[in-house]
């Protein structure tokens, strides 16, 4: 079944204590404010800000979170955005156990066909994976000349 996500969607920041460390309990009231205000998508572990310097259990906990505050209230597309393929189909699978709806995932760059001329002028393969819950991969690949 594919997960329609429409409406209000708030990309969320991540707080953290004095020390560094995830603010579990600000997480929690974050996303708990969101769905009380009416916010359809939360979107933990998005694409901007603080994402790249978590680690992978750190996001896990992040989705968790979330997941538990919005109880069915609101969706939660998860992100999963990297510079490795298989990073990121790693990461895919972490935000589905984590109970997100879907999953946000950018590419390093937002120019169309780049992903095929670096993978050209490096005399690589090169693939784009586009994976989300509904069941639907998609997969292009460019082999090369």
């Amino acid at each position: 079944m594919r997960v329609p996500f429409t409406g209000v969607g708030t990309a969320l920041i991540t707080p953290f204590t004095h020390d560094g460390s995830l603010d579990t309990a600000a997480i929690s009231r974050l996303a708990r404010r969101q769905v009380d205000a009416g916010v359809h998508v939360l979107v933990p572990c998005g694409t901007t800000g603080e994402t790249p310097t978590l680690s992978v259990d750190e996001k896990r906990l992040i989705i968790e979170l979330v997941v538990a505050e919005a109880k069915g209230r609101a969706l939660v597309l998860a992100g999963a955005g990297g510079y490795d393929t298989k990073e990121v189909i790693h990461m895919a699978g972490v935000a589905k156990a984590a109970g997100a709806d879907g999953l946000l995932s950018v590419r390093r760059g937002f120019r169309v066909g780049e992903w095929q001329e670096m993978a050209r002028a490096a005399g690589i393969e090169g693939a784009r994976v586009t994976v989300d819950f509904g069941c639907r991969i998609v997969l292009d690949a460019v082999k090369a000349a």
